[in-house]
């Protein structure tokens, strides 16, 4: 601390110490004359950027008993990958698809990796043997433009144009460019309250209602005390049986959650089939497939959702991919969405060329196959969407792209005439009625799968 700062301050840290304003530790540190040393140095290093929240401390230390002696537990902040993102222009954007979270986790490796070699692994050996010798400035901004290596650990190549070497950021632009993640869904049980909170009273109740109380039989009288609708399902199962018009048909049923802890096994489903659904010999083909379970149905992807009368809700399962150049461009529109601040390089003309790039995709390949297919219904709103403003057409691009996200996909495209909830999928309980139907099943990581023909079990 400058003879000048100190003179001038000393007084005031000491009245913020005694009225708790300062800590003791803080005062030392201000107060100290002394130059700082390289211990003093290295362990400001260490502990600035191991610093984390409670919340990951206790994950790493989750990690530390799990993993053997020699696993190293390396912590990566989200400024300094951000910071990476712009210096090398790698755009994030994550209204399209979730490849983002991919990407994010590479470049925190890579960043981790590197900020952890430099100074963490050992900060007083960059004091003693880089900063002091002069091999190594401790200069942030420039980080990689200097090679990062200890020992035998090489975390970073610097690129030397002039010698024609690629340098670390070759290998880290290569790898971003891929649109190749693999995503997975995680399956989960239907849960929660069981019914609707609204009490319908008997006049209005319907067979298919719950009773208000199923312990007391005196209030099962659903036209005496009236039932509750909304009845929430647990899973789906497969079923086979015979329909007096059509002969063996393939359906798909849920299991209410208020009957998930009576059901064991195969017999039981066939009982609740027979009992509760009225269907005759009734074949349980699959007895289990969780919400967000993964249906290829006639070639193209999809999640399976939850069920209404004689359909289930089904989304997205093939995301949308961009080049490169397209992603830093859509990073841009999501800035618009989230802070209503248009960039200086968004224009009309550049929407209208990926209205076009966007409406090529629906026109070819894969996404002819999804229900709903867009491609007719976008062309013909192509000069609608010429005529509005230019943020009315990023309202409108950002829409069109929750199309074909993983997940929920209802669109507002009302700007352009095609209305306010576009894109709800369905399919039919009925599964005969398809050309094919593949129930996907996967592993965790998504490297390991299962089909499974629907059609054919």
């Amino acid at each position: 601390m400058p003879d000048k700062i100190y003179e001038a301050m000393h007084g005031n840290w000491l009245i913020l110490r005694k009225n708790g304003f300062m800590s003791a530790e803080k005062l030392v540190r201000l107060s100290d004359r002394h130059p700082m040393s390289d211990e003093k140095r290295a362990s400001f290093i260490g502990k600035s950027y191991i610093q984390a929240t409670s919340s990951t401390k206790m994950l790493a230390e989750v990690f530390n008993s799990i993993f053997n002696k020699d696993t190293k537990i390396i912590y990566a902040k989200t400024q300094e990958v951000a910071d990476f993102r712009k210096q090398y222009g790698f755009a994030k954007a994550t209204i399209y698809n979730d490849h983002y979270l991919a990407k994010d986790a590479y470049l925190n490796i890579v960043v981790g990796n590197v900020w952890y070699t430099k100074f963490t692994s050992s900060p007083i050996w960059f004091i003693e043997k880089e900063y002091r010798t002069g091999k190594a400035e401790y200069n942030l901004n420039r980080m990689y433009d200097f090679d990062v290596i200890r020992n035998d650990r090489v975390a970073w190549i610097a690129e030397r144009k002039k010698k024609d070497i690629a340098g670390s950021i070759a290998v880290v632009n290569k790898v971003m460019a891929k649109n190749t993640p693999i995503t997975t869904t995680k399956k989960l049980d239907g849960h929660g309250q069981i019914t609707e909170a609204t009490l319908y009273k008997g006049s209005k109740t319907k067979p298919e209602y719950f009773p208000i109380k199923t312990s007391d039989d005196r209030f099962k009288d659903m036209a005496k005390y009236g039932g509750k609708t909304g009845i929430a399902n647990t899973y789906a199962f497969l079923v086979e049986f015979t329909d007096k018009k059509k002969g063996r048909m393939r359906c798909l049923y849920t299991i209410p959650l208020y009957m998930a802890d009576n059901i064991k096994d195969k017999k039981d489903i066939e009982k609740y089939c027979t009992e509760k659904l009225g269907l005759t010999n009734p074949d349980v083909r699959i007895n289990k497939i969780a919400p967000g379970s993964e249906l290829e149905i006639d070639g193209y992807s999809y999640l399976l959702g939850g069920r209404s009368v004689n359909q289930f809700h089904v989304t997205n399962n093939i995301p949308m991919i961009f080049s490169q150049e397209w992603q830093s461009y859509i990073s841009k529109i999501e800035k618009y969405i989230n802070f209503k601040v248009v960039d200086k390089a968004v224009s009309a003309e550049k929407n209208l060329e990926l209205y076009d790039e966007i409406l090529s995709k629906h026109s070819t390949g894969v996404f002819l196959k999804k229900k709903l297919p867009m491609y007719e219904r976008l062309l013909a709103a192509r000069k609608k969407f010429i005529k509005l403003s230019v943020e009315e057409q990023l309202q409108v691009i950002c829409q069109m792209l929750t199309l074909t996200r993983m997940g929920t996909n209802m669109a507002n495209l009302s700007l352009i005439g095609e209305g306010s909830s576009v894109g709800i999928m369905n399919m039919s309980c009925n599964l005969s009625k398809n050309n094919s139907v593949i129930l996907v099943e996967r592993s965790i990581t998504g490297l390991y799968k299962k089909k499974i023909d629907m059609l054919t079990v």
